[in-house]
C-alpha cells in the first residue's frame, strides 16, 4: 500500500529495483555510522571502521555491477554510500571507471586497513 501511488509496475524493472535497493542501503549504512559516530567510545571505533569496510565494498560491487547497464557515471555516484574510506576522492575515481582493470587500479590505492 505504501507504493502504489509512488511506484509504477513500469519503475520495477529489474535495474530500478537495484537502484531503489541501493538507494536505501546506502541511507541506511549512513544513518548507521553516523548513529555509531555519536554514541562514541569502543562502538564508534569497531563499528564506524567496519560500517566504512561496508560502505567501500559496495561502492566497488556497484561500480562493477553497473557496467553495461545504462546507467550514468551521475546515476552511479548518488548511490555509493559516502561513510567509507573512499570518500570523496576515490569515489570520483570509481565514478570515472569504465572497466574492471580500471576498478582494480582503484582499489590497489586504497588498501585495506
Amino acid at each position: 500500500p505504501y507504493f502504489i501511488d509512488c511506484i509504477s509496475e513500469h519503475d520495477l524493472d529489474e535495474l530500478n529495483v537495484e537502484i531503489i535497493r541501493s538507494t536505501l542501503y546506502k541511507a541506511y549504512l549512513e544513518d548507521f555510522y553516523n548513529f555509531c559516530k555519536k554514541l562514541g567510545g569502543i562502538t564508534a571505533e569497531v563499528m564506524c571502521e567496519i560500517l566504512a569496510f561496508e560502505a567501500d565494498r559496495r561502492a566497488f560491487m556497484i561500480t562493477i555491477n553497473s557496467f553495461d547497464t545504462g546507467l550514468t557515471q551521475d546515476e552511479r555516484a548518488k548511490l555509493y554510500p559516502t561513510c567509507g574510506h573512499l570518500h570523496p576522492d576515490g569515489l570520483q575515481e570509481l565514478r570515472r571507471t569504465d572497466n574492471y582493470d580500471a576498478v582494480r587500479d582503484v582499489a590497489s590505492r586504497y588498501p585495506v586497513r
